[in-house]
């Protein structure tokens, strides 16, 4: 575990370290809700776990999301950062030292995570900034963090049972299984494309909401956000479903989600009780990308 001193001047004086790799994860997967750009981030530590969606990484932005908790543990504040592949580092306010960034199995495109505990915490303090250090400790100038940029958001419209989804760039039916029924959704209006984005991001464009037999689960239709049109890069994580030609599973906001390609797309479904549940909804849908 590599162990860092920094100085945080918040309402204490604390040492910050390096959380070390040891019970710590980071990944990206892909967004489902209709609207989102990029990626959503899934995080672990010893002490919490959650997400945070979507997140655009930037070269604008060498820091491009954190995540930070002060009550998982009475006595700790954690930050979990995702950073470019410029960021060696990252130190908290009046400190001498940095903590050091890593690669994780789950972060593609040279993205690198920092993992990072402070004794004590409020949160009612107020939150300092991390600063991003290349390699030879110089800070990088860029645009503060934010899960999801300006500019990045696409216009979409919710709908909520009885009701009906509205017609938009994509649309997600189904045929009949029994105890299927469409609960709710987003759909986006317009298709946009992105550009200045690193990797291969996704763009969501429509997502239903539906139950099965009392267990919800959630389909989407994702493209590929710098050319909606082509086919969209493989899902991170991505492994195919055994006896099941042309369907993959992926690592998803709640656990796994089971996806086939369509379109140039990628179609979609996670929740539901089982990999068998979703397979099923999975094979009584049908996706159209009318723009």
């Amino acid at each position: 575990m590599t162990v860092a001193c920094v100085t945080a001047f918040w309402s204490w004086t604390a040492a910050a370290t390096s959380a070390g790799t040891q019970g710590n994860g980071l990944q990206l997967v892909v967004p489902v809700q209709g609207g989102l750009v990029g990626w959503c981030m899934v995080y672990q530590t010893p002490n919490r776990s959650g997400a945070k969606c979507p997140v655009v990484a930037s070269t604008n932005r060498p820091i491009v999301a954190e995540s930070w908790s002060y009550d998982s543990h009475p006595d700790l504040t954690e930050v979990v950062a995702l950073t470019t592949s410029a960021v060696n580092a990252v130190s908290v306010p009046g400190g001498p030292s940095s903590v050091l960034t890593h690669a994780e199995a789950g972060l593609p495109y040279d993205l690198r995570a920092a993992f990072v505990e402070m004794p004590g915490g409020s949160a009612n303090a107020h939150r300092p900034l991390l600063t991003p250090l290349a390699a030879g400790g110089q800070p990088i100038a860029g645009l503060s963090p934010t899960s999801t940029p300006t500019g990045y958001f696409l216009q979409s419209r919710a709908w909520k049972r009885p009701g009906h989804a509205p017609r938009g760039a994509c649309e997600i039916s189904a045929t009949a299984l029994p105890g299927l029924t469409a609960q709710s959704g987003r759909v986006v209006l317009h298709l946009d494309s992105f550009s200045g984005l690193i990797g291969r991001p996704f763009l969501s464009c429509v997502d239903t909401q539906f139950e099965l037999n009392d267990s919800p689960l959630d389909a989407g239709v994702v493209l590929d956000a710098t050319h909606p049109g082509t086919a969209p890069a493989a899902m991170p994580d991505m492994k195919p479903l055994p006896r099941h030609s042309g369907v993959f599973q992926a690592l998803g906001w709640d656990g796994r989600i089971l996806g086939r390609r369509t379109h140039n797309a990628w179609l979609v479904v996670e929740g539901g009780s089982s990999v068998e549940q979703r397979l099923s909804v999975l094979e009584h849908l049908h996706a159209t990308v009318h723009a």
